[in-house]
C-alpha cells in the first residue's frame, strides 16, 4: 500500500523515503509545519515523538498539548543518516545513534514543569481530568 499524502509530506521534510508508525523522525520543522492540525496529524499517523535542531514554540505548545513527545536538539540532523536506529530519552535530552555510537544532548524539560507534567499525562486534557478526578470540589 502506497504512502498517505501526510506521510509523504513528513517523509520530504525528514528526508527520509517513508515514514511509520511509531518512530522518531528527523524533521525540518518550519512555517508549513507549525499549524494547530499538524501535531495532530503526526500522533495520529503513529510517529513517536518529534527530534528536531530548533522548533517554533507554536509547534512545541500544540505537541505537548496533546501528548506528542518533542524534544529540540541543536545539531542532531547532521548527526544521523536514513536508517540509523535511535534511542531518544525525552527526561535527560540525551539522542544516542546507536547505529554510529554518536551521543548528543537535546534541551530536556525539568522533571516538574508544566510541560513535562502535561507529556507524562499523555495531552493537556488527560492531566486536567486526572487533577479534577483527584481534587473534587
Amino acid at each position: 500500500m502506497g504512502m498517505t499524502m501526510a506521510e509523504k509530506i513528513l517523509a520530504r521534510h525528514a528526508g527520509k523515503n517513508e515514514v511509520k508508525p511509531g518512530e522518531y523522525i528527523w524533521a525540518t520543522i518550519d512555517s508549513t509545519m507549525v499549524s494547530r492540525g499538524i501535531a495532530r496529524l503526526l500522533k495520529a499517523l503513529g510517529i513517536g515523538g518529534i527530534v528536531a535542531d530548533s522548533m517554533s514554540r507554536l509547534f512545541f505548545r500544540n505537541a505537548v498539548n496533546i501528548g506528542l513527545p518533542v524534544l529540540s536538539c541543536p545539531g542532531c540532523s547532521g548527526s544521523f543518516r536514513e536508517g540509523d536506529q535511535v534511542r531518544v530519552d525525552m527526561e535527560t535530552g540525551v539522542v544516542t545513534n546507536l547505529t554510529q555510537g554518536e551521543t548528543r544532548r537535546g534541551e530536556a524539560l525539568p522533571v516538574e514543569s508544566p510541560p513535562a507534567r502535561i507529556l507524562r499525562a499523555g495531552g493537556l486534557q488527560k492531566l486536567l481530568q486526572e487533577e479534577l478526578n483527584n481534587n473534587p470540589s
